[in-house]
């Protein structure tokens, strides 16, 4: 049974956004970099509605779980924050593929990790 409070709730928490819309709405992070800070960029997107939204491209590091820990701080810190001068979190990205590299001279399937959080832009007037 649900309430309305926990239905609200529900309505509020960040959604899992694939990959491949966060790439279309930034043209694929090309010339949409707002800024860069330690744990990543930010990239301008712009939704198929006008929706400006700040997507925040998290930078790869080869310890795994150090990345996925940054990660969940990210994240988990984004939803805490409930501030007029703070961007609400409105999603989030983390997707694992395969890729084919070359190392050594030969080719080998590594695993990539692609995590993204995304952001409400508020464009507010003076």
């Amino acid at each position: 049974m649900t309430t309305d409070s926990s239905s609200t709730l529900l309505s509020t928490l960040p959604k899992n956004i694939p990959a491949r819309f966060l790439y279309q709405i930034t043209d694929y992070f090309s010339q949409s970099e707002i800024g860069k800070g330690a744990l990543g960029t930010v990239y301008k997107g712009i939704a198929e509605n006008g929706e400006m939204i700040a997507v925040k491209k998290l930078k790869e590091k080869s310890d795994v779980a150090d990345y996925e820990k940054t990660f969940n701080y990210e994240v988990c810190n984004l939803m805490a924050a409930q501030h007029e001068n703070i961007v609400k979190l409105i999603g989030y990205c983390y997707e694992k593929r395969k890729k084919v590299v070359q190392s050594y001279g030969r080719y080998v399937i590594v695993d990539v990790t692609e995590i993204f959080s995304a952001m409400n832009i508020y464009l507010r007037k003076p």
